[in-house]
Order: structure tokens, then C-alpha cells, then sequence
């Protein structure tokens, strides 16, 4: 994984992102009218890279099948497994991914895909300790 990757611009600054990451989520729930309409599964969509600007975790979406089903890496920054991964039947552009890996067992991502500002913004269960936590994910540049 090559750590020198360069996030691209979104119509927010991305320094905002880093400091507040609910702005994405705000941002997700804000768009939720143009996602009725533009939320087909569309594999160019979310493929790629994703970073979470409050660490350096990665999503990897390499492909979405047009049952839903996404076959998605992460990385933390060490490969965590990926237990499942789908998007969900929603109003949104919805994505699923939990986890099942030492440490991670049960934890999970619950995101919204923000077409406007290219966000993956929503929510990380954390199951060690049962909590959740208001979270972001920015585009990787290719």
C-alpha cells in the first residue's frame, strides 16, 4: 500500500473533513433528495480507495456486483478481514462493511455515499467497546 497517495479535491476543504468529520456526514444527509434519483449500483461509483482523515484507514472497493454484494478490503493500517460487505436496500447509496478479524469482531461501517461532495460519510461501530462513533471517508486520487 503505497502511503504517499495524494487525496483528491473534493467541493469541500478537505482540512474541514480532517477537523470535523461529522461535516461529511452533515453533508451525506443534506443530498439525500439527489441520491433518490441517482442511487443505482454503478461499480465506477465507489470503486477505489477511500481515507479516513481522522487516521489512516483505508477502504478498498474493488468491485460492486449487481446483486449488491462488494468485495472491499481495509486497512488499519495492517489488512483487517472483511467479513461482509454489501450495499444496503435504501434511499441512499448505501454500504455495509463488518468485519471479523481479532480485535474487530462485530464492528462495522454504515455509510452513505454523498454524490456532491464524493464522501463516504456515516457511522463506525466499534463492538469491543460498544460504541459509535460519527465518521468520514474522502476519495483517494488514482
Amino acid at each position: 500500500m503505497d502511503q504517499s497517495e495524494t487525496v483528491v479535491g473534493t467541493k469541500r476543504n478537505n482540512q474541514d473533513l480532517k477537523a470535523d468529520p461529522a461535516n461529511g456526514i452533515a453533508a451525506a444527509e443534506a443530498t439525500a433528495d439527489v441520491h433518490k434519483s441517482e442511487n443505482k449500483i454503478n461499480s465506477d461509483t465507489l470503486t477505489g480507495r477511500w481515507l479516513r482523515p481522522d487516521g489512516n484507514y483505508i477502504i478498498q472497493i474493488n468491485s460492486i456486483s449487481t446483486t449488491g454484494q462488494v468485495d472491499a478490503q481495509y486497512f488499519n493500517p495492517r489488512p483487517i478481514r472483511v467479513a461482509r460487505a454489501e450495499i444496503l436496500p435504501d434511499d441512499n447509496l448505501r454500504v455495509f462493511i463488518e468485519f471479523d478479524d481479532t480485535g474487530y469482531e462485530g464492528s462495522s461501517y454504515d455509510l452513505i455515499y454523498d454524490i456532491k461532495n464524493d464522501v463516504l460519510a456515516g457511522n463506525y461501530y466499534q463492538a469491543t467497546y460498544g460504541q459509535t462513533y460519527q465518521i468520514a471517508f474522502i476519495r483517494l486520487k488514482e
